[in-house]
């Protein structure tokens, strides 16, 4: 006897950062329990789910569910879980179901042709300088010389900085640098250009968490952390 299927909607209105950690959550979920739950999200950025297998289409949700990391975040200087876990307990408390952690990485995804659409030829390391936190946060912000240093002292790299117009981003200048602030905001293909810009860099060196788990290569972090002492990280991540 067939069962039928529970349609579930998950809300999220967040920042873009907040967004890609929770499609980790919607992948561990629907892996696990993909034979008794629909999954449909609402959510902004919203090409940033295109291709998305986890996710299907129906009309009208059994459950709409607002999710958030808030429980788990407040607690994170004692629980030591990363954020993207949040997501997934939270969708643990509202359905009362368990979830196993799947990897720590967005789940995105590309087609062949975007994979092989290179918006810049050749190799090149991506740098942001900043962004909008940086009024709220002063520890995602770095003095705008040190940037400019980094560029300076490796002239024989393609920079593209990226970012959103009008967020005071600290302009880079010089013959390596191409400045492609403003220039990923279409809102239909937007997402898809930064996406498929990570995809194909070599390096990218950011203040801002969200795109080191889904950067293609590797990624040297700038931020403030518990220990001053160290303020940056370095990471190696691959797309599947």
């Amino acid at each position: 006897m067939a069962v039928d299927l529970i349609k579930v909607q998950f809300h999220n209105k967040n920042a873009l950062g907040d967004i890609l950690m929770m499609t980790c959550a919607i992948r561990d979920f629907k892996q696990q329990y993909g034979d008794r739950f629909l999954v449909k999200v609402d959510t902004g950025y919203e090409h940033l789910w295109d291709y998305n297998p986890h996710l299907n289409d129906f009309e009208e949700p059994d459950i709409y569910i607002n999710l958030g990391p808030k429980k788990a975040v407040q607690s994170s200087n004692s629980n030591g879980l990363h954020y993207c876990n949040g997501y997934r307990l939270s969708i643990e408390q509202n359905l009362n179901q368990p979830i196993k952690q799947g990897a720590i990485k967005p789940d995105l995804h590309l087609t062949e042709n975007e994979k092989k659409d290179r918006w810049i030829e050749g190799r090149y390391w991506i740098i942001s300088t900043g962004g909008p936190n940086g009024y709220k946060f002063s520890s995602k912000l770095w003095d705008p010389k040190r940037w400019q240093k980094v560029v300076d002292s490796l002239k024989h790299i393609t920079f593209v900085q990226i970012g959103e117009a009008g967020q005071g981003h600290a302009i880079l200048v010089g013959e390596n640098v191409i400045n492609l602030i403003g220039k990923t905001e279409d809102s239909v293909t937007g997402i898809r250009d930064l996406m498929k810009l990570f995809y194909h860099c070599e390096m990218a060196v950011i203040m801002n968490l969200l795109w080191i788990v889904a950067s293609s290569s590797k990624c040297l972090l700038f931020w403030s952390p518990v220990r001053p002492e160290q303020r940056w990280m370095f990471f190696d991540m691959n797309w599947d």
